[in-house]
């Protein structure tokens, strides 16, 4: 490799790096504002309601922090850094499996040791194992074993989503069904509930068959244009996962209001019935 396209590399490294830490900074700044938004809005007496919005405002805060220290990675990368990451990711994980369930009704919900399990399946399968440096003979040998860790560990994953697939859609149609309100506004969230399923599907497949598509690339600079594309991908993936579990939240809260009022009606029928006839 010449001097010219050794400087043409680090430039676009050194562009990799800025975009990385400027994408977490922005993506940090709106974890801030949706916890300040979210703990102050949709106050509810429900406890489940409460029980929710607490889950989902650690997976936020957690977001948060991940992000912060993030910024400080490329300054002196250790293995404990990325274990560090890796444990922060699996947290969250476990987080939203729990969100997810306790949205179900009780008898159909997963139980702790259940969570656990897929939280440290999750953790296995996704961890960085391309990072680690063994011994080889040469630079060669390490890309050839970073392509093959890369090429197995996507299609691990892509196979653990596909045969998941069928039960995570089961259990999301249940959460929007227990859920559904009769107003027409809200048939708009409930239907993005619904779908939430088939657009994950097509956003983790889009993102890991692309990783091993971009594991054949030889050219270095096109391999960091490549990985500034999955990161993109991967936290819209990720926000996109965050906004499914805002909008159960949301449908559930009117769903309650719903509910009480409905209770309210039954409860107090004259009452109901003189405010109806006073309107018109």
């Amino acid at each position: 490799m010449g001097d010219e396209e050794e400087y043409e590399l680090q430039l676009s490294i050194n562009s990799y790096e800025k975009s990385d830490v400027i994408i977490s900074v922005i993506l940090g700044f709106i974890d801030i504002v949706f916890i300040i938004v979210f703990s102050i809005y949709l106050k509810s007496q429900n406890k489940k309601v409460n029980h929710l919005k607490q889950k989902l405002l650690k997976v936020f805060l957690i977001d948060f922090i991940t992000r912060l220290l993030y910024t400080k990675k490329y300054n002196s990368w250790t293995i404990y850094k990325e274990l560090f990451f890796s444990f922060m990711n699996c947290i969250q994980f476990y987080l939203i499996i729990s969100f997810l369930s306790y949205a179900l009704v009780k008898s159909k919900r997963f139980s702790q040791m259940q969570i656990f399990l897929l939280s440290i399946i999750f953790f296995f399968i996704t961890f960085s194992y391309e990072r680690f440096s063994f011994s080889v003979s040469n630079t060669f040998s390490q890309m050839l074993y970073n392509k093959i860790i890369l090429i197995l560990q996507s299609t691990c994953v892509l196979y653990c989503i596909y045969k998941t697939y069928g039960e995570f859609k089961k259990y999301i149609y249940e959460i929007a069904n227990s859920i559904k309100c009769s107003d027409k506004e809200l048939s708009k969230v409930y239907l993005f509930i619904l779908g939430s399923p088939q657009s994950c599907l097509i956003l983790f497949t889009i993102y890991y068959v692309l990783k091993i598509f971009f594991t054949f690339i030889k050219n270095p600079v096109y391999i960091i244009y490549s990985k500034i594309l999955l990161n993109i991908l991967k936290e819209a993936v990720k926000y996109f996962a965050f906004c499914v579990c805002q909008g159960i939240i949301y449908q559930y809260y009117a769903y309650k209001l719903e509910e009480d009022e409905i209770k309210e009606i039954k409860a107090h029928p004259e009452e109901t019935e003189k405010l109806t006839i006073n309107k018109y």
